[in-house]
């Protein structure tokens, strides 16, 4: 009897010092579901859709750079906002981004898996943001899918997978209903939707090539993804002039010089960076395969793509953007047309310009852009090879990413489809743009959700 009593108050003792070390605050179902977090995943699934969409831009009809860059900023929005929840580190851009007020969130307390609902999410916005494909690469998009579903089903429950594709699937929908109200949805089924006479005149644009139409005059009105990228504007530079001694003339002059006088390294470099659409991956493309490239490089995770990628794809979208609004707000013509009517009647220029305005340069801003954050990300003196034109043209190595951006500057000016001032300003505009994405808070705060002692709890989805 005596050992039996001493048993039942051992028993109650450790009873109440564990009801007493418990902390009641904390849900017992959250402890009980663990998901691992996003970083124990590998970028392959993200990169492998970003090969995917190279291919889709190359072969879907319709695709511009202006075009192309809209889709991988919306698939990248899509990746981060899947992978996001999965990190104590990153949060949700919604509340950040113009128009993007809230995203699907996963259920407190339950198991996910983060590469699951990376891939539900990149294939629900990939099949309607490349609708009118062709069905060869449509099949390519359910085969990836199935892959990755496939791969991922290894020690996951049946309640956690469907849990998981749900949530991708969610956040795709999510994606792609605030894509659907930006002012460029479905712009591939018909990138030349006005005439030219709204935009003739003395010092327009006219046509130099087999297009007559302005490409995506619309484009100016696009919503951005930053505000402050919305605000950019610009005058021209040097007040138009066809008199011979106008700062106009000289720029035109230089254009004339340069390309008379072009050599061969400076035509290798004019051919590399000629994107154009449906050959092409596009300028936006092009970048994006140097993303890839990195990505798989370095061996980023899963985390760490998605926030590179979407660093990235935002920024060439808000270039896009903003340089289509100066296009038509100085409107003036190609270099070509002046040289034509000023200097040289008989000159063309290396390479046909994209139909549109040439103050300022889409591609010079959208690589501009795109090297800030990558300077950034990986430092000024990161040495790297763009072997993105593979079979065309030999690649090219750079010792850092101003490097890299001043050449795609430069090459416009080779190609003679652009003016000094244009790639000037450019410039200037890529850099504000990077600075202004640069600036998004990514990182959510620390916050402590057990101060009861000295350690610090952090709730993990």
């Amino acid at each position: 009897m005596k050992f039996a009593a001493f048993y039942i108050l051992i028993t109650f003792g450790f009873l109440f010092i564990s009801c007493k070390d418990k902390d009641p605050s904390v849900d017992p179902e959250v402890e009980e579901e663990t998901s691992k977090p996003a970083s124990a995943y590998s970028s392959a699934v993200v990169r492998e859709y970003a090969d995917l969409q190279l291919k889709m831009i190359n072969n879907t009809p319709g695709y511009s750079s202006p075009v192309a860059a809209r889709s991988i900023a919306y698939l990248s929005l899509a990746a981060y906002e899947a992978m996001a929840p999965g990190m104590d580190k990153y949060q949700s851009l919604a509340g950040q981004l113009q128009g993007l007020d809230e995203v699907p969130q996963p259920e407190a307390g339950k198991e996910y898996h983060w590469g699951m609902v990376v891939n539900a999410s990149q294939y629900y916005l990939m099949k309607n943001l490349y609708s009118t494909s062709f069905d060869v690469l449509k099949a390519q998009m359910d085969t990836l899918r199935k892959k990755y579903e496939v791969q991922f089903d290894v020690g996951i429950g049946v309640d956690a997978k469907e849990r998981s594709i749900r949530l991708g699937n969610d956040i795709g929908m999510a994606i792609w209903e605030y894509a659907k109200k930006d002012g460029g949805h479905e712009a591939w089924n018909n990138n030349f939707p006005q005439s030219n006479s709204a935009f003739s005149g003395p010092s327009k644009w006219q046509p130099t090539g087999a297009e007559k139409k302005p490409l995506l005059p619309q484009w100016k009105d696009v919503r951005s993804f930053l505000a402050k990228n919305s605000s950019i504007t610009s005058t021209l530079e040097k007040p138009f002039s066809f008199n011979a001694d106008s700062e106009f003339f000289a720029e035109a002059q230089q254009v004339y010089g340069t390309a008379k006088n072009i050599n061969e390294a400076q035509k290798s470099i004019m051919q590399f960076w000629y994107d154009p659409v449906n050959t092409s991956y596009t300028s936006a493309g092009h970048q994006l395969a140097v993303i890839n490239s990195f990505v798989n490089k370095e061996n980023y995770t899963l985390d760490q793509a998605a926030v590179l990628y979407l660093k990235i794809g935002i920024a060439m979208h808000d270039a896009t953007v903003t340089s289509f609004k100066q296009k038509y707000a100085t409107n003036i013509m190609r270099p070509q047309t002046y040289i034509n009517e000023s200097i040289d009647p008989s000159w063309q220029s290396h390479l046909a310009a994209n139909p549109s305005p040439a103050y300022t340069s889409a591609q010079a801003t959208l690589v501009t852009a795109v090297a800030e954050i990558l300077n950034s990300e990986f430092g000024e003196n990161y040495v790297f090879e763009d072997n993105t034109k593979a079979g065309t043209a030999p690649k090219r190595a750079f010792k850092g990413f101003g490097v890299y951006a001043k050449e795609a500057r430069q090459a416009q000016l080779y190609a003679g489809i652009t003016y000094p001032m244009s790639v000037n300003k450019s410039e200037e505009q890529g850099k504000e743009i990077a600075t202004n994405v640069l600036e998004l808070k990514f990182e959510a705060p620390v916050t402590i959700t057990d101060t009861s002692s000295n350690s610090m709890r952090i709730r993990r989805f």
